[in-house]
């Protein structure tokens, strides 16, 4: 095809396109939508972008009350003509009919700000319109202030309307205020509630901390009591004292060191003087006592290390209690292996059994 073969084509589409659009002007003045969109319709299959033609197709279709085709069709020819301020318009109208009155309020800031005359004359009222009716839905969806606030905005813009408008926003004003109140009752009960929990808790602490300071005391007069009486060579009574300072207080690391010291003292003066030998019995409960002595005598070395007690003559001490155990556990093995060997020698030997012959 040749270029002008070409030109005479797209100037046959433009013209019967064009002629269509004049069809369906004609029908749309006489207020025949239906078949005023068919031949508008026929024109944009033609040529999609021919000017007017979707203003036009919208504008009937808002006639018809389909109003989301209208929106669609203003919005194509807003794409192409982003200046035509008069069809910002037009869509908002169709917006409010669809109760989208967000994007209806949006397309008439925006004629608001491009030309406050156009606004003015021809979207003041609409968009005073528009506010109201998103002002009343969001009361109805319990959004007070944000109500109030178009409402207020609606009075402004249009106050020849604000004789009904007023009683409304009144009506908000005294909602809003019994919800503030509520709402500041709700916050003075949750601060009182927390006032109280805050208080319970620092009587809490009051009475742990009396506590813990009263068995401080009690252990402090406890273990000065076993050191007199670990002084005057009083063991038992002593040893009865340190653990009660520790029942008051465990990590009284004084009541540790001396309670290790007098069980190892006690356990020097079991092993300067063991029950015969030859009892076993009475030798074995002396070495029980023995183990379980040093023992915990052992831990309480260990638990004044670890609350952080370093020094030379611990470490030295918990290492001759240490040496002590092992000497104890070891004779209390030797004795248990002897004791299994007497067992064994009374016992008679395989095969030795009497055999009756018949």
């Amino acid at each position: 095809m040749t270029a002008s073969s070409e030109t005479n084509s797209s100037t046959d589409l433009l013209i019967q396109a064009r002629r269509w659009a004049e069809r369906g002007y004609q029908y749309q003045r006489r207020h025949e939508y239906a078949k005023a969109i068919i031949c508008y319709s026929e024109a944009i299959q033609l040529l999609p972008r021919l000017e007017n033609v979707h203003t036009c197709r919208g504008t009937c279709q808002f006639q018809l009350n389909d109003y989301t085709a209208a929106i669609s069709d203003f919005s194509v020819e807003l794409t192409v003509n982003p200046n035509n301020l008069p069809l910002y318009r037009k869509r908002a109208l169709a917006y409010i009919k669809l109760a989208q009155f967000a994007s209806a309020i949006a397309d008439f800031e925006y004629v608001r700000h491009a030309s406050p005359v156009v606004w003015n004359e021809s979207c003041r009222l609409p968009h005073a319109s528009a506010l109201y009716h998103f002002g009343v839905s969001e009361s109805q969806q319990g959004n007070l202030d944000a109500a109030i606030e178009y409402l207020a905005e609606s009075v402004r813009l249009a106050p020849e309307a604000a004789t009904g408008i007023k009683p409304q926003l009144l009506a908000l004003h005294q909602r809003r205020a019994v919800r503030d109140r509520e709402q500041e009752e709700k916050v003075q009960v949750t601060r009182q509630e927390e006032a109280r929990r805050q208080s319970q808790l620092e009587a809490q602490r009051q009475r742990e901390y009396a506590a813990r300071h009263q068995a401080e005391i009690e252990a402090y007069v406890h273990n000065n009591r076993a050191i007199q009486y670990m002084d005057q060579g009083q063991y038992d009574l002593a040893l009865t004292k340190f653990n009660e300072a520790l029942r008051y207080d465990p990590t009284l690391i004084d009541a540790l060191v001396n309670r290790a010291q007098v069980l190892y003292i006690k356990a020097q003066q079991m092993i300067s003087s063991p029950p015969p030998r030859s009892d076993s019995n009475l030798y074995r409960v002396h070495l029980m006592h023995l183990q379980r002595s040093l023992r915990t005598a052992l831990d309480s070395y260990n638990q004044a290390l670890q609350l952080g007690l370093e020094l030379i003559q611990i470490h030295s001490a918990r290492s001759a209690t240490r040496r002590a155990l092992l000497d104890v556990e070891h004779e209390i093995e030797q004795m248990a292996h002897e004791h299994s060997g007497e067992e064994d020698s009374h016992r008679p030997p395989d095969g030795d059994t009497d055999q009756v012959m018949f």
